[in-house]
């Protein structure tokens, strides 16, 4: 089982949304997935699923005992559309307060043995650095960041490895950047440039181009791969998939294909870049 971090300490640039496409993907693949939505916002929660009703990531973190942390994890844990795909939801009252051991996150998904049922664990993060990152962050073995291609952008994620090196020497590395809400300007694409020299080798090949269709999946609730077959941005999803967890492109189209037949409305090919 693998654990990743989705984490910006900017906002707006996408955690959730990508969160959500690529636990979506992963499971649509037959893999077992685990979504943990550690943010206030609680968007993933309500992109995911029906179900936001307690106990919710609030109560793992406010638990006396392991024990009881165990408890809460597999109570909190709600069912989505897709059957492979599962999340941990989050609440509004949800703060940094909270988390009063930076550990307990990773201690209970050990202790519970996740490993058993899940292939992968996504955790989404609100903007910041603080208890509820470093918990998200000390359970993980990577962090996979969306940005911008922007100046303050940029500045932000150095901002943010220096202070993982420097403040937390004992925190999981940015294992993958990957550029969002790309619009092929000339500005973006020297940011670009820079972004691919500061973190050689840990920027993703495939850049996520903007798409209004992304303001559709928060508010109808619906699943790229399946809903939004036809929309120019799936097809860089796929790649995407195939760069960050080695998945082949072609099962992916396959897999998708099939489960979206019957669907009369949305009868698709892929999209060639």
């Amino acid at each position: 089982m693998k654990t990743f971090s989705i984490l910006n300490c900017k906002g707006g640039v996408g955690k959730t949304t990508l969160t959500a496409c690529i636990a979506q993907a992963l499971s649509l693949t037959g893999l077992r997935v685990l979504v943990i939505d550690n943010d206030m916002q609680h968007n993933l929660s309500i992109m995911l699923t029906k179900s936001e009703e307690r106990p919710t990531i609030k109560d793992l973190y406010r638990a006396p005992s392991l024990g009881f942390a165990s408890q809460a994890l597999f109570k909190a844990i709600k069912p989505t559309d897709l059957p492979n795909l599962h999340v941990i939801v989050s609440t509004a009252d949800l703060t940094h307060t909270d988390v009063r051991d930076q550990f307990i996150l990773k201690k209970t998904i050990n202790y519970s043995r996740l490993d058993r049922f899940y292939n992968y664990i996504l955790i989404d993060n609100p903007p910041g650095m603080d208890n509820l990152q470093l918990a998200s962050i000390y359970a993980s073995e990577g962090i996979i960041v969306p940005t911008e291609l922007s100046h303050f952008a940029l500045r932000g994620i150095v901002d943010m490895q220096n202070l993982l090196v420097k403040k937390f020497p004992g925190a999981c590395p940015i294992s993958k950047i990957v550029p969002n809400f790309y619009r092929n300007k000339e500005r973006q694409r020297d940011y670009l440039v820079k972004l691919n020299q500061m973190f050689e080798g840990r920027v993703t090949e495939t850049v996520i181009p903007y798409d209004p269709v992304f303001d559709l999946l928060v508010t109808e609730r619906k699943i790229l791969f399946l809903h939004y077959l036809t929309s120019r941005v799936t097809s860089y999803y796929v790649k995407l998939m195939h760069e960050l967890f080695n998945l082949d492109e072609e099962k992916i189209w396959q897999v998708t294909l099939q489960q979206e037949k019957g669907r009369p409305t949305n009868k698709a090919v892929p999209c060639v870049l």
